[in-house]
């Protein structure tokens, strides 16, 4: 559906659901991508790629991606577990931090992103991203239309 892919300045695995669930297909279209001249692809992921495969998978993804962006969100594991409910938890929160220090050792561009909710400290968030050696994209939340966007 994507057409000629060398047509954009970059291709996004991002979305609704968590990329990285399906990491075969994020992996085959990302080679299918680059031999049809995609220029730069990025993945957005929300960093619990590790924790669910039971494996560091940066390395794997860092010789079909370029980029990745990791949806930190919180500054600690108790505001993250609360905004970001899932399987894991509390524990979830470290797999997204090490999942950062991993992407930081494989890709050449990482960035760690939050939305600026009520509640949710900026400050403390950057801390932890600049004590991870990444930057911090804060994205504008917008009530009235129920989405967010970039700053």
């Amino acid at each position: 559906a994507i057409g000629d892919p060398s047509v954009y300045e970059e291709v996004v695995f991002v979305g609704y659901g968590e990329p990285t669930q399906r990491l075969d297909i994020v992996i085959a279209v990302s080679r299918w991508l680059r031999d049809h001249g995609a220029k730069r692809i990025r993945l957005d992921t929300d960093g619990l790629a590790n924790l669910l495969y039971g494996r560091d998978v940066t390395k794997e993804l860092s010789q079909h991606l370029d980029a990745v962006s990791v949806s930190l969100n919180a500054p600690d594991a108790g505001a993250y577990a609360k905004l970001c409910p899932n399987p894991y938890g509390e524990a979830s929160y470290h797999a997204v931090t090490e999942f950062i220090k991993h992407a930081k050792k494989n890709f050449k561009n990482v960035v760690a992103t939050m939305v600026n909710l009520p509640n949710i400290d900026i400050e403390k968030t950057q801390a932890v991203a600049e004590e991870l050696g990444v930057k911090l994209r804060v994205r504008q939340y917008y009530k009235e239309s129920l989405r967010y966007k970039s700053d």
